[in-house]
């Protein structure tokens, strides 16, 4: 199976070549990455622009928010898998290949998440590591297990059918957008995790506007 990585942009230029730079980095290079610049008012469309890979595809659109620019990258993947990744956040490089296996070893998963660490305290999401990668039984219980925090959006690799299914990210919600598709994701069929650190998500990125990856309702 190929990947799409969609990665949405919006004035994020001081981190995009960080992002995209660890997206080229990865163990695997059978993929194509979609970003879409939600009206950038800072340049990172273009300096997005400016990168020649022939994997690389830049579209532009009106600034809508987060959940359209992703439902737009969606959309637009040639590929059944779809990895996320933040402008701001990066992958160690063998995120695409321990996702896509686990997606090739069952079949019947809608979507696979990694450990990641927060920065910038260099702290992990998930302390266990022993159990190896697994289906979880119930991903809800797995939150509960782990103080409400689940799956994160740039520690994911889902379904491209499974997203359209459930309707992609809801628009014009401000907060908990990605919390919200991510548990109609799991609601939908069985999801997996890789316990090893493989996605960096940076706090210190975004000045406190980056939302966690735990349900609220927990």
């Amino acid at each position: 199976m190929s990947i799409s990585v969609v990665i949405p942009l919006y004035n994020k230029a001081p981190y995009v070549g960080r992002a995209l730079s660890s997206v080229f980095r990865q163990t695997i290079q059978d993929f194509e990455c979609i970003v879409v610049d939600d009206g950038s008012t800072d340049g990172g469309g273009d300096l997005v622009e400016k990168m020649s890979d022939p994997r690389l595809r830049l579209v532009r659109q009106a600034n809508g928010g987060v959940s359209r620019a992703r439902n737009q990258g969606i959309n637009l993947a040639r590929h059944p898998l779809i990895a996320f990744l933040d402008a701001d956040d990066e992958w160690l490089p063998g995120f695409l290949e321990a996702n896509l296996k686990i997606h090739q070893e069952h079949s019947n998963i809608v979507a696979s998440f990694t450990n990641y660490q927060q920065q910038p305290d260099g702290k992990r999401a998930f302390r266990e590591a022993e159990l190896g990668p697994r289906v979880l039984k119930d991903y809800f219980a797995f939150c509960l297990c782990h103080q409400g925090c689940g799956m994160c959006s740039s520690a994911v690799m889902a379904r491209r059918d499974t997203l359209l299914n459930i309707g992609g990210f809801p628009a014009g919600r401000a907060l908990g957008e990605d919390l919200d598709t991510w548990a109609r994701v799991a609601w939908s069929g069985p999801v997996a995790f890789v316990p090893e650190v493989l996605s960096t998500y940076h706090r210190d990125a975004s000045a406190g506007s980056k939302q966690g990856a735990c349900l609220d309702v927990f």
